[in-house]
């Protein structure tokens, strides 16, 4: 159940994240089989963290075609693949990234790691497998492009002008020349960036009506743009113009640049909405801690079974007199995109979310619950039928595999000023450190980000 990378949300960025396995389309190279135990991984193989769903085809000529998807946008790329003792080769476009395979004891799935990838990725066959025999198959149906990704999954719309989450990172001082609300419409999404003269910025994609937020902190480096945000994701940006109240950012990721315009008098206007939002935060934090307050756990109340949470069968596994929450707390991450079965097979109906779900209780225990679902095919959408930017975005997609985890494990809270830090052991024997932020409102762990499910509530009913 480890942690893994979720992509910088500044619009244009979605493709990032695939961390090196991102390749042209090379010509004349040959597949390499050394091994002889890998007559096992010509097929399709899917991965998912929530965010990004991955789907890697590797053909039994040598050639593979990897698809990325967040947010209803998808991009295949293709090249060539080899294997040799246990290292999977990806080489297309002049570049060749080489990673490490590790086979899944008992499972038809596998762990890619290193090659610059922050996490491994746990990849299981799909299926049915279509890979046909003696060459690639053809990528899934595209889902519509869409210029930008979507937030973390599950992480609730913030109230305008809130401040960033968790601890301010720091990548530099701000710049006097970017303070103030810069503006970029493009098609059906438009790009609000607020800076301000401390580092931070506040950024709002709002595509088809749906406003996305983030924020974080920025820097200018010489030519080049620099955010980053409270998770550590940083993204860069070259900047081509910079006068006056007009900026021009670029990337190798975005088809074309974005123009910003800023808004005229927004130089003061947003200081004086930082400092009324500084306070109000600092209100909200104070008034959220003591809704979900914390104390020394000196005799450990009865588990009771409710809902999703099932009965515990270690609930004297605790540490000894472990500061926890009073009362059960659940942090949730959800994903933007909606699945549904396809009819006719049998599966329950109705909408589902690839979800990350933690559930502390006041007992000294946690009940962690990962449903992951994959597929790429709108919903009700017909061969041929033109594709629909902002409507297919919207539409569910069928599940064509899903994944379900779910294990106990013990933990414990060490309160601090500005944040607080949750030592957990699983008991499996993994081993997890996060930290509470804002009034113990976010859960962060490792890139992820958790909201508390009141808190994700009121923010979403009161946008």
């Amino acid at each position: 159940m480890r942690a893994t990378p979720v992509p910088h949300f500044t619009p244009g960025l979605v493709l990032l994240a695939v961390a090196g396995l991102v390749l042209g389309a090379p010509a004349g190279s040959t597949p390499v089989l050394a091994d002889d135990g890998a007559a096992w991984l010509p097929g399709s193989w899917g991965q998912s963290d929530g965010e990004i769903t991955r789907v890697l085809r590797l053909g039994r000529d040598g050639a593979f075609v990897l698809t990325v998807g967040a947010g209803g946008a998808e991009e295949s790329l293709s090249g060539r693949w080899s294997y040799d003792g246990g290292r999977l080769a990806l080489e297309g476009g002049g570049d060749r990234q080489v990673y490490a395979c590790e086979r899944a004891a008992g499972e038809d799935a596998f762990l890619l790691s290193g090659s610059g990838l922050e996490e491994a990725l746990y990849f299981q066959r799909l299926a049915p497998d279509d890979t046909p025999a003696g060459g690639p198959p053809a990528p899934p149906p595209p889902a519509p492009p869409a210029p930008a990704p979507p937030p973390p999954a599950g992480s609730a719309p913030k109230p305008a002008g809130a401040p960033p989450a968790g601890p301010r990172p720091a990548v530099g001082a701000g710049d006097p020349r970017l303070v103030g609300r810069w503006t970029c419409t493009q098609d059906f999404q438009k790009i609000t960036i607020t800076f301000l003269p401390d580092g931070r910025y506040f950024s709002t994609l709002e595509v088809a009506g749906v406003p996305l937020d983030e924020s974080g902190a920025y820097a200018v480096e010489g030519g080049t743009l620099v955010f980053r945000t409270p998770t550590g994701q940083t993204a860069t940006y070259a900047i081509r113009s910079l006068e006056g109240a007009r900026l021009v950012v670029t990337t190798d990721a975005l088809p074309a640049p974005l123009d910003f315009a800023r808004e005229p008098g927004s130089e003061t206007k947003v200081l004086e909405e930082a400092r009324a939002a500084d306070a109000a935060k600092a209100r909200d934090d104070a008034a959220w801690r003591a809704r979900l307050p914390i104390a020394v756990l000196e005799t450990q109340p009865p588990h009771v079974a409710v809902g999703e949470v099932p009965a515990d069968p270690q609930v004297k596994r605790i540490f000894e007199r472990p500061t926890v929450f009073k009362g059960p707390n659940l942090y949730l991450r959800l994903s933007f995109e909606t699945y549904v079965h396809r009819p006719g097979t049998g599966k329950p109906t109705g909408t589902f979310r690839t979800s990350a779900k933690w559930y502390f209780q006041s007992t000294g225990r946690v009940f962690v619950k990962f449903d992951t679902y994959m597929g790429s095919e709108v919903e009700g959408k017909r061969p041929g039928e033109p594709v629909d930017p902002v409507g297919d975005a919207t539409r569910p997609r069928i599940i064509s595999s899903e994944v379900h985890k779910q294990s106990w494990g013990r933990y414990r809270i060490e309160p601090g000023e500005a944040e607080d830090r949750v030592v957990l052991e699983m008991d499996d024997g993994e081993k997890i450190e996060m930290r509470l932020t804002d009034g113990r409102r976010r859960l962060f762990w490792g890139e992820s980000v958790y909201d508390q499910v009141e808190w994700a509530k009121e923010s979403l009913e009161g946008r």
